[in-house]
């Protein structure tokens, strides 16, 4: 199926956007340099029984030709539920995808979505008024919780995030967060910089 939506996507869209295989979604990028407008598709098969349990199989596509592609399970309705109503996350979310972005962390969604619920929580720093502490306490949470083994997928129980990324990545992305948010506290200017494509 995943194939198969690939070659539809392409052969609507393939002559005025770039259509991309991703490990479980297919990317389509419209525009040009600063102006480029990128979402993903992810291909699902329904299982057990949708309409109630909401679950699905995705596709894993192998990172080489000769590997098998796999299956993950998970459920979209905790996926889609985990920034309802949290305004405050979505643009922390966005803020860090753009970061992410900028400097080619290998750091899929779903982990910067958990770890900025998380960290946005009543448990942890909360929301506050202001964007750039939401920002600041996200990314200071991220840096502390990469350290850790495991990021249990709220989709997937059976899921670690934190298999997604080495440790050695993990730890050079740590590093940069905390490096950043020092830069930021010494001078407020320069959260524009790391921004700015």
């Amino acid at each position: 199926m995943y194939y198969d939506v690939y070659e539809v996507v392409g052969k609507a869209y393939g002559k005025s956007a770039i259509v991309t295989k991703q490990s479980k979604a297919i990317g389509i990028t419209f525009g040009f340099e600063e102006n480029q407008i990128h979402f993903d598709i992810v291909p699902g098969r329904e299982i057990n029984n949708y309409v109630i349990e909401k679950d699905l199989n995705l596709y894993v596509k192998p990172d080489w030709i000769w590997q098998r592609g796999s299956s993950f399970k998970t459920n979209i309705r905790l996926q889609k539920t985990m920034t309802v109503n949290k305004p405050e996350a979505r643009t922390v979310i966005k803020l860090l995808k753009k970061y992410r972005d900028r400097n080619n962390l290998p750091l899929p969604t779903v982990m910067i979505e958990q770890w900025v619920v998380g960290a946005l929580s009543n448990n942890n720093f909360g929301v506050y008024a202001s964007p750039t502490e939401n920002l600041l306490n996200s990314m200071d949470y991220m840096s502390r919780k990469m350290e850790h083994k495991n990021l249990i997928d709220v989709a997937n129980s059976n899921n670690n995030l934190h298999d997604k990324v080495d440790n050695e990545q993990r730890g050079f992305i740590s590093s940069q967060l905390q490096r950043d948010i020092k830069r930021i506290e010494e001078n407020p200017r320069y959260i524009k910089d790391i921004f700015e494509c």
